[in-house]
Order: structure tokens, then C-alpha cells, then sequence
């Protein structure tokens, strides 16, 4: 169901017309996962359980639809790891069952579990990201995952290409690093990106929205302490709102929120909509064009 490279002899290249059967081709993925290296599909694969990456793995979707049957998220990185999710044939068009399916490599079906204590049940049904991991996401499709797409626990996201769509949420970051350089969040029912108390960076062609019916943000940063919480934006395209929520209880001074809005928006950002900046959570908020946001929050 899959190529690993290094080794041209191993049976589980497939041959002209070959496939293996659903329960098989599983199988011998998971194990191709927990050795290592690079694994590359040659077919859809139905999975029943998560893929546990506890190695330094790439994963090349090769224009092919991983799916979750199951529950649980597809896949858990931990042990510090570092997982790169590619996608070799982008415009590969799917038959049914996945017609309906956006074409190229597709991760679907997740339900990520749910975390006592954090905001969005079920995160992470595509990818759960345990704290110290690594997720390189380079390309494919990651779409109808339950709750939020990617969840970030301590750990770190690259995103430099690749799509992330319907969701409620596509990235949640607990405490973690997301950095954007490329690719597109867009479709949420939710939000497209949650930052609690981490730290987010974008740039480059990336571009976050496209959420007509999205009931919130397509940034929400939640800062409860002072301490972990960063958002700069330093190129891209964010075609909605970005919404920044400091604790009132703990007071925030002028200096503090200033110098949380000016982090937002550097050099050539671009924001095609508002920017919320709330104190607590009373819902009272400035609300700033994108031509207006940094010489309006230094006068209030």
C-alpha cells in the first residue's frame, strides 16, 4: 500500500495494478511508521486505530486519502519526534468513495481526544502534537476532522504549504509554537486559528480565511499571564479578524496591550478585515480597520 524507501526489495512496494487488502494495508503502514523514515502511499488506506509516530518520519500522501474509521486522532506524534507530511502528486483526482474529496493527498475522519481542561473537544483529529514534537506539514489536505485539526501540546508546527479545511478549529495551540510561512487555513465552522498562551508567526504566502460562516476569529489569542504569548505577523494574508484577550483580572497595563498590538502587525501583514483587541472577557473591545490598527492603538 506503500513505498519506504532504502530498500526496493521490500514487499511492500506494490506491483502494476496490485492492492492490498484495507485491514492488511493498515498493518503494514503502522509498522512502516514505527521504523522510521520515509513512507509513501501507493493506494487509500482505512485506518481503525491512531498511528503512533515515535520516530522521525516523512509521510508522502502521494495524491492518496488516509482515513480514520475509528475513533482517535490519525496521527499522535511523541517521544520528541518529528513528522513531515508531503504530498508528491497534488492534482491527483479521487473515484468513489472520496469523490467528494478536495484532489491530491487527503488526511480525513479523525476524532482527536478529548483534553480535561482545554477549550474545543476532540483536538487534534488529523494530528495530536505531544509536547517536544515536530510537525512539518508541506503539503496534502487535511479535511473533516473532528473538533480542531492540528493540536499543538508544548510542541512546535511548521506550516509551509498545504490546506487545512473544514474544521472547527484549524490549528490549536496550547502553550506551543506555530509558525506559517505557507499553505491555507480556510473553512472553519469555528476559528481558524487558537493560540493560548503560545506563540504564532506568519509570513510569507501564508494565508488564513476564506470562513464565511465561521462564528468567530480567524486568530484568537488568548494571553492569561504576560509571558508566553507572541503573534507577529510579518507577511501573508489574514481575510478576516484577529482577536487578542488579555485576563482582566490581571490588570494589563497601557504598555502591556500596547505592545501586544504592535507585535501583530509588522512590514508587509496584510489584513483583509478587523482587528479586536478585548481586555477580559466583559466583551468590550476597540475594533480596528487594518489601515488604522498600529496609530490607533498607541493613542488609546
Amino acid at each position: 500500500a506503500f513505498v519506504t524507501s532504502g530498500d526496493v526489495t521490500n514487499p511492500l512496494v506494490s506491483t502494476a495494478g496490485a492492492t492490498s487488502p484495507p485491514d492488511n494495508a493498515a498493518t503494514r503502514l503502522k509498522s512502516a511508521i514505527s521504523n522510521g523514515g520515509t513512507v509513501q502511499l501507493t493506494e487509500d488506506i482505512e485506518i481503525s486505530k491512531t498511528l503512533l509516530v515515535t520516530r522521525d518520519v516523512t509521510l508522502d500522501l502521494n495524491g492518496h486519502v488516509l482515513k480514520m474509521t475509528g475513533d482517535g486522532s490519525v496521527l499522535r506524534v511523541s517521544d520528541r519526534a518529528t513528522l513531515t507530511i508531503t504530498d508528491s502528486r497534488p492534482q491527483n483526482p479521487h473515484t468513489e468513495p472520496y469523490a467528494g474529496l478536495p484532489a491530491g493527498g487527503v488526511i480525513t475522519g479523525g476524532k482527536g481526544p478529548n483534553v480535561t481542561g482545554i477549550y474545543y473537544d476532540y483536538v487534534g483529529g488529523a494530528v495530536f502534537l505531544e509536547n517536544g514534537t515536530t510537525l512539518k506539514l508541506e503539503g496534502g489536505t487535511l479535511t473533516v476532522n473532528s473538533g480542531s485539526s492540528i493540536y499543538i501540546d508544548g510542541a512546535t508546527l511548521v506550516m509551509s504549504g498545504g490546506t487545512i479545511t473544514g474544521e472547527t478549529v484549524g490549528v490549536h495551540n496550547n502553550v506551543g509554537t506555530f509558525t506559517m510561512t505557507g499553505g491555507r487555513i480556510t473553512g472553519r465552522s469555528d476559528r481558524g486559528v487558537y493560540v493560548y498562551n503560545g506563540n504564532m508567526t506568519m509570513s510569507g504566502a501564508a494565508y488564513i480565511g476564506g470562513n464565511p460562516n465561521a462564528r468567530k476569529e480567524d486568530i484568537y489569542v488568548y494571553e492569561s499571564d504576560h509571558k508566553h504569548t507572541d503573534l507577529s505577523v510579518t507577511g501573508g494574508t489574514i481575510a478576516g479578524k484577529v482577536r487578542i484577550v488579555f485576563l482582566e483580572s490581571l490588570g494589563p497595563t497601557q504598555e502591556e496591550l500596547k505592545a501586544a498590538a504592535n507585535s501583530v502587525v509588522k512590514e508587509q501583514g496584510v489584513f483583509d478585515g478587523h482587528i479586536k483587541v478585548e481586555k477580559g472577557t466583559s466583551g468590550t473591545c476597540v475594533d480596528y480597520n487594518s489601515v488604522n490598527f498600529i496609530d490607533e492603538v498607541a493613542k488609546t
